[in-house]
């Protein structure tokens, strides 16, 4: 009932063609299994990689065209607090330019514990060369203490 990315039967490598343009979007998309369902506007900004829920929710039709919220909407006008202690608003950070890494972790993960340090080192190197960058952890620890230890 939908359109396919088409190949060129006439055509010797026809079908590596429509594989190739098809490697080329799930690397995009970063594919991990099917079923995987991509949601784009109209000018192919991404909606969501997570079609799957959006359309399996009660209320699928009616949420069309599934637009999740926005980073504003999800951080709220709340300002970050750094290591130091200080505070720092989103607007900030949006009028200086910095791209955002949002960063979800927990000391107790070990998965986390593994990443985290080359993280550090390259936030670091970023930071040292003047590079706009600024991390957000999005701490899923259970305790202050275990949250305090990733700043």
């Amino acid at each position: 009932p939908w359109l396919a990315l088409g190949y060129d039967a006439s055509q010797a490598d026809g079908w590596e063609r429509m594989v190739a343009k098809k490697t080329k979007l799930a690397d995009k998309y970063m594919l991990a299994g099917v079923p995987f369902l991509v949601l784009l506007d109209k000018h192919l900004n991404l909606i969501t990689k997570d079609g799957r829920a959006a359309l399996s929710a009660a209320d699928a039709v009616a949420s069309y065209p599934w637009r999740p919220p926005t980073v504003q909407d999800a951080l709220g006008a709340s300002p970050f607090t750094n290591a130091a202690g200080e505070s720092i608003s989103l607007e900030s950070l949006q009028s200086a330019g910095t791209y955002i890494g949002l960063y979800f972790c927990a000391q107790w993960n070990p998965a986390c514990k593994r990443f985290t340090p080359g993280l550090i080192k390259t936030y670091k190197k970023l930071k040292s060369t003047g590079q706009p960058f600024e991390i957000i952890l999005a701490s899923w620890d259970h305790d202050p203490g275990s949250f305090e230890e990733h700043l």
